[in-house]
């Protein structure tokens, strides 16, 4: 991907520390974007659907920069500066399929980490690099961890109520299954078939990945991620 004469430039909500709630429409009236500029998005820290208050942007404000972006004549790339060990699954494919759909170049940069639901969006990108000294890249793969707080409450003298109508045989079944400890229903029939999506489209977007990286290994060496087929 090459840019002749391209002048990167920030919007002004990117600009705030890159924290912010959602697209507005005043914050880039102050800003005259000039001819052959590219857009730089920051991804960094958690990958979450909906923008915090205090907290990273969101995919959905990403995808609406994105959209923004592609019809600006004066925007000829961007480039999305990652810095995220991955996030939440939902919302992380429908921003991948934008990346790829990107009628201009896109292309990925970290210094610090591209893991899991980060590196779903940066395969779909046009061309990855890697600072020489980035952190770790990769754990292409899927996990959930909670707290079951029943105990902690039922110690201090609450008591838990949870009924079902009586049709309802079926709901939250994989979660109720966990309470008892069968882990069984929730990987087979939640974390599999995430992680079979995540797989299948990182697969098409980088056909040149080894296989091994399947596993959901991560490299802390850009050398290494780059043999692997991880960054270019």
């Amino acid at each position: 991907v090459k840019v002749e004469n391209a002048k990167p430039f920030f919007y002004s909500t990117v600009k705030k520390e890159f924290y912010f709630d959602d697209l507005d429409e005043d914050d880039d009236e102050e800003f005259e974007v000039q001819p052959g500029s590219i857009a730089i998005l920051p991804i960094k820290g958690a990958i979450l659907k909906y923008s915090q208050w205090c907290g990273p942007m969101g995919t959905k404000t990403m995808g609406a920069y994105l959209d923004e972006w592609k019809n600006s004549e004066n925007i000829v790339g961007v480039l999305c500066d990652f810095d995220s060990g991955g996030g939440q699954c939902s919302g992380t494919p429908e921003l991948a399929s934008k990346i790829k759909s990107f009628p201009k170049p896109i292309v990925a940069y970290t210094d610090g980490m591209i893991c899991s639901a980060a590196y779903w969006l940066a395969s779909a990108c046009d061309y990855i690099i890697a600072n020489e000294y980035c952190d770790d890249i990769g754990s292409i793969g899927t996990m959930a961890k909670g707290v079951i707080v029943d105990g902690i409450i039922e110690k201090a003298g609450g008591k838990i109520i949870e009924e079902y109508a009586t049709a309802s045989t079926e709901k939250n079944n994989t979660f109720r299954e966990l309470k008892k400890g069968n882990s069984k229903p929730f990987i087979e029939l939640d974390l599999d078939p995430i992680n079979e999506r995540f797989h299948k489209m990182v697969k098409t977007y980088r056909p040149q990945l080894n296989e091994s990286v399947f596993t959901g290994i991560s490299y802390c060496i850009s050398s290494d991620a780059l043999k692997q087929g991880l960054i270019d």
